[in-house]
């Protein structure tokens, strides 16, 4: 392992308990730099990083790190427990209890061992602490902190839960530093504020991600495919690029096997002709007499082992060139093998006219700011604002309150909240749908193959699903119980691969009822046909 390597791997593989080859012989040799890891949803990149950051073990092969690894698990900024205090969300109370203990004076061996070297710790948080308004300049012992983080981890955002575990793990200094899907839940300023903290980072940084404004930010792309590992230099426009040009060899190639067995079966077929003909010619000179029998027995022998020789030889470059097209149309299948098409219900007569009106209603957590506005059937609206505005929290009042004075409903209400706590961790992804709606088992197979989800894959529990699987699931879920009912839609985008919300945008643009998408990708949004935008 050469001094400017941080992290290598060789010959890594791994697999499924139930056997399914997720990745194979994976090859890296990484000094500092930004690489983006990319691929479609369920290609193992979270397995890959869970591999590097020691949370997995391989069938096959090694890992060597220089240095400490940090590591941002994809789930990280999804629902905490209820009641869990900050503290025990971000995993410090424990250190921060020993650091307590120190400075009263009452600290054991056990205490020291966890601090480690790690004695400035508060000062570190209480700097990324105070522009959340989680503490103060003074509070510089841990007994300060430990009070302060005690409020629950529920009362921030997503974006400010994932904003405060990123700022801990950048401020810790890691010399290989994993991040699995950083941007979601994400304001812009938040994304902004990622990017600027990635190009500051000295380490190796590897980025899982289908942000592409993240994407751009990298000096490196990853790519899985098919379980093997591609690695390309450049950001993400500079890989989309070769590999537009890989995809065009690629076809090129196809289409040149396709014309060499065409070419070798042709000639096959003329070669048989002229046998043929050779064949008809020997009965006539027999019939004939014009030449000996034991001349013509000679020149009969001769030429079946000719064409005996010819037809093996023209077997062997049948084969050759039939094997050769199948291995290149299975590459291209991999290469562009589009899921079908996502299907939303379109059917059912639907209310028409007024659906939701909110009249002077209170924010949840800002009760001095009220709002007021109005949906009518088939109007998509796009709720924007920054982490922290009130999204998710009024998204969830909108589901649960009722008629109220200030809160008309003339719909039925689905909602897909962030952490898709709708699915069953321990049932299948088959089990979760049919379970959810009124579909035969048929329609069902079908509805989760369209997005991608196969015959191995719908089997599986939810709770091991990829990010993206979980949240085409959830979304199958909430579209497929009530058809035309009002959707309260929360960063449905989030783990999603760049194809997969290109089709989730689509069928939500296609949608004859009601929605209300909150997402911090307008380029998603304008996709999904809005017809009118509400900013917190």
């Amino acid at each position: 392992m050469s001094q400017s390597v941080l992290l290598e791997c060789a010959h890594l593989c791994a697999q499924s308990a139930a056997g399914e080859h997720i990745l194979q012989d994976i090859q890296l040799s990484l000094t500092a730099g930004r690489y983006g890891l990319c691929g479609r949803n369920g290609s193992g990149k979270s397995w890959l990083l869970e591999l590097l950051a020691g949370q997995r073990q391989a069938q096959q092969g090694h890992i060597r790190c220089r240095g400490r690894c940090a590591w941002l698990p994809q789930q990280q900024a999804d629902g905490p427990r209820n009641a869990q205090s900050l503290a025990d969300y971000l995993n410090l109370s424990l250190r921060l209890q020993a650091l307590q203990r120190v400075e009263e004076g009452i600290a054991s061996a056990a205490d020291f061992e966890l601090i480690g070297d790690d004695w400035s710790l508060p000062q570190r948080l209480q700097q990324i602490l105070q522009p959340y308004g989680l503490a103060y300049e003074s509070d510089t012992s841990a007994a300060q902190l430990v009070q302060r983080l005690q409020r629950p981890a529920q009362a921030l955002s997503g974006g400010q839960r994932m904003r405060l575990q990123l700022a801990l793990l950048f401020a810790s200094e890691p010399a290989v530093l994993l991040l699995d899907e950083p941007g979601n839940h994400l304001d812009d300023s938040g994304r902004q504020w990622l990017i600027e903290q990635m190009a500051a980072f000295r380490g190796v940084l590897i980025l899982v991600s289908h942000d592409v404004q993240l994407l751009q930010a990298m000096e490196h792309i990853l790519e899985l495919r098919s379980g093997h590992l591609y690695q390309y230099g450049g950001n993400y426009d500079q890989f989309l690029l070769q590999r537009q040009q890989e995809q065009q060899a690629l076809l090129q190639q196809l289409e040149g096997s396709r014309q060499r067995l065409q070419q070798v079966e042709r000639a096959t077929q003329r070669s048989q002709e002229k046998a043929a003909r050779r064949a008809q010619s020997g009965k006539r000179e027999r019939r004939d007499g014009s030449q000996s029998k034991l001349l013509l027995d000679n020149k009969q022998q001769s030429a079946e082992q000719q064409q005996g020789r010819q037809s093996r030889a023209r077997s062997r470059q049948h084969e050759q060139a039939a094997r050769q097209l199948k291995e290149r149309q299975q590459q291209w299948l991999q290469e562009d093998s589009p899921l079908a098409q996502w299907y939303l219900p379109t059917t059912g007569k639907l209310r028409s006219g007024l659906i939701l009106q909110i009249t002077d209603q209170p924010l949840p957590y800002r009760p001095e700011q009220r709002l007021t506005f109005a949906l009518q059937q088939g109007e998509h609206l796009w709720l924007r604002g920054a982490n922290g505005s009130g999204k998710s929290s009024l998204l969830q009042l909108l589901a649960t309150a009722g008629q109220q004075p200030t809160i008309l409903r003339r719909s039925e209400i689905r909602l897909l909240d962030q952490h898709c706590s709708l699915l069953h961790n321990h049932l299948s992804a088959l089990d979760n749908l049919l379970q959810a709606t009124s579909l035969d088992m048929t329609s069902a197979r079908t509805l989760l193959a369209g997005v991608g989800l196969n015959a191995d894959a719908c089997l599986r529990p939810a709770g091991i699903l990829s990010g993206g699987e979980r949240m085409k699931l959830a979304l199958l879920l909430v579209t497929q119980q009530t058809p035309g009912a009002l959707l309260l839609l929360d960063e449905p985008d989030n783990h999603l691969d760049r194809h997969s919300r290109e089709q989730l945008a689509q069928a939500l643009r296609a949608y004859p009822g009601a929605l209300i998408l909150v997402s911090h990708d307008g380029h998603f949004a304008a996709g999904c046909g809005i017809s009118q935008t509400l900013v917190l």
